[in-house]
């Protein structure tokens, strides 16, 4: 997920932030200079000059903001309760099948949110989250009746 921001609170100047979704390697790159970071949510802007810290807050289901320059940037808002409540719905089938199904339930909830996080019409969220609840139930059963056809 990358995402570029350039507004009065970035001195209007790029702000880039570039975070990967399933390690959570995170990069962030202000005006052109990459940033040091020095521990887990501390980064260090160094253009020769002058020496700022930034620093990080949040995940990708709380959102994440950086306080940089006595500013607080909003990079990426929170999920809205439609959003907990879809992804949470695409969870439950896959729990009703046992740990199995609870894996297949987990990687579509995690895709789920990962997926209605980047569109704003709420029809296109709620239809995701349908086509995933039905993946999630059709894969958690045919997991469970191949494990109890082999079983039995």
């Amino acid at each position: 997920m990358k995402i570029l921001i350039n507004n009065d609170k970035t001195k209007n100047k790029n702000l880039e932030y570039d975070e990967n979704f399933w390690t959570g390697k995170k990069k962030i790159t202000y005006d052109g200079i990459v940033l040091n970071k020095l521990n887990k949510n501390t980064y260090e802007y160094n253009d020769g000059t002058t020496v700022h810290y930034f620093e990080l807050k949040g995940n990708y289901l709380f959102g994440i903001t950086i306080k940089m320059f006595e500013n607080i940037v909003q990079i990426r808002e929170k999920l809205s309760y439609l959003e907990i409540i879809l992804s949470v719905l695409v969870l439950l089938p896959g729990i009703f099948f046992g740990a199995i199904g609870g894996a297949i339930g987990g990687a579509c909830f995690v895709l789920n949110i990962f997926l209605i996080s980047q569109q704003k019409n709420i029809w296109f969220k709620i239809l995701i989250s349908v086509f995933l609840i039905i993946i999630c139930l059709s894969l958690s059963y045919i997991m469970a009746y191949l494990v109890f056809k082999t079983l039995f």
